[in-house]
């Protein structure tokens, strides 16, 4: 599933640059450009993947990376999708200095608050998100 879905992903979203990560222990997952994110999710939705259950951030060295697992009830598909994103300096609440990617509220409106709590847990501006602000923290909390 994951080869085909790769080689659609790129014919359909030039730039998506998508590749496959076989994972040895875990979950294999597609990894494509945090540019293109907001085109793959329409493609993915297209083609089936009609659920969004999770979102998450994971904080690295060197990185910020998040994963959105879809799911395809009607195949009964479910997929890791993760982008790679460069570190913000994470100081205080501007908006300015943390990495930004697309909103994907637009193609499943879950991702409202998850997009949120993962704004607020590790500081990653969602371009579009329609109520961008602080979903655990007080809105003074200074860091992510």
């Amino acid at each position: 599933m994951h080869n085909q879905l790769v080689e659609s992903l790129n014919r359909i979203v030039p730039g998506a640059n998508a590749t496959f990560y076989s994972a040895t222990v875990g979950d294999s997952a597609i990894v494509v450009e945090a540019g293109k994110i907001l085109e793959v999710c329409r493609a993915l939705k297209a083609d089936g993947f009609n659920v969004l259950q999770v979102i998450s951030g994971t904080d690295y060295t060197d990185r910020l990376e998040l994963t959105y697992i879809l799911a395809d009830f009607h195949k009964n598909r479910e997929l890791l999708l993760k982008v790679k994103l460069p570190r913000g300096d994470g100081q205080g609440n501007d908006k300015n200095t943390l990495p930004k990617i697309d909103s994907v509220t637009s193609v499943w409106s879950a991702a409202h608050f998850q997009e949120r709590e993962t704004y607020d847990m590790i500081g990653v501006h969602f371009v579009g998100n329609p109520d961008h602000r602080r979903i655990l923290t007080p809105d003074d909390w200074q860091g992510y």
